[in-house]
């Protein structure tokens, strides 16, 4: 008898956890609202701030710059300002609250000569492989999509890696590019891991393009925002972390002699 009551204690114990853990879950999503909310958003840009700091002493990859501070910007796909800082050739761009690395630009970017040239030249797979090894230490790969570019110019490989949500492109990124001797020269990290959580469950795309042709009609009342189009589509959060989506937005403004279309891109945010 007291095994079989201490049987159905157990039970009850593990299906309380069971319950508690999906209701976390739940908790911890990002939800939208009944309402679309578009606006144009010419957001993106860059100040100097007499208030930085001038000379900061950066810790990046085993290294120590001392770098100077250049200008304040923005983006308009992330919600934070950016501080950016020069040491030499080498350029950064900080979190201005947190002063948190978003990207690194080597000088061996651009400069053959700085580079190792005692490494051997590695294969494209080597060279995959050791993208894959270094972006592990910041985020799950197997959560993300990798696109590759081959930077003939600089003699470098580009891994970026993305982040997407129901087919839909977010602002949650990794970046990391490599010589064709396994130097890393560029780093980015956009600082968004919590866009995961985002549900678009109810989302209506239909009336997110309804909301984006009207902010169209505003900045182009000649224009028909039938032709509207979405050059870039990415799912992102605001500052006060509500989903929201970035558009440029074109649409066709006039017609050419040749009967062409001639398109203006619009920046659009829609807040949901």
């Amino acid at each position: 008898m007291k095994r079989i009551v201490l049987l159905i204690m157990i039970m009850l114990c593990v299906m309380v956890c069971f319950g508690c853990g999906k209701k976390d879950a739940s908790r911890n999503m990002i939800t939208g609202k009944d309402e679309y909310v578009a606006e144009y958003f010419q957001k993106a840009g860059k100040s100097v701030s007499e208030s930085k700091e001038k000379i900061k002493l950066i810790e990046f990859m085993e290294k120590e710059y001392e770098a100077e501070y250049s200008e304040s910007g923005t983006s308009y796909t992330l919600p934070y300002t950016f501080d950016y800082y020069k040491a030499g050739k080498n350029t950064f761009e900080l979190s201005a609250d947190t002063d948190e690395v978003i990207q690194f630009r080597s000088e061996l970017y651009f400069d053959e000569d700085k580079r190792n040239a005692t490494l051997p030249i590695l294969s494209e797979d080597e060279l995959k492989d050791k993208a894959d090894s270094y972006a592990k230490k910041f985020i799950d790969i197997e959560e993300y999509q990798v696109s590759v570019e081959n930077k003939t110019d600089y003699k470098a490989y580009k891994y970026t890696y993305t982040r997407y949500i129901d087919g839909y492109e977010t602002s949650d990124r990794f970046a990391v590019a490599l010589s064709d001797r396994g130097e890393i020269i560029f780093y980015s990290n956009s600082l968004m891991r919590n866009i995961k959580y985002v549900s678009l469950e109810g989302f209506d795309k239909e009336k997110a393009y309804e909301a984006v042709k009207e902010v169209l009609k505003e900045q182009y009342p000649d224009a028909d925002p039938d032709t509207f189009e979405p050059d870039r589509e990415i799912l992102t959060l605001t500052e006060d972390n509500e989903v929201a989506f970035y558009y440029l937005a074109t649409v066709v403004i006039f017609y050419g002699s040749g009967g062409e279309e001639i398109r203006e891109a619009v920046p659009v945010r829609l807040i949901w």
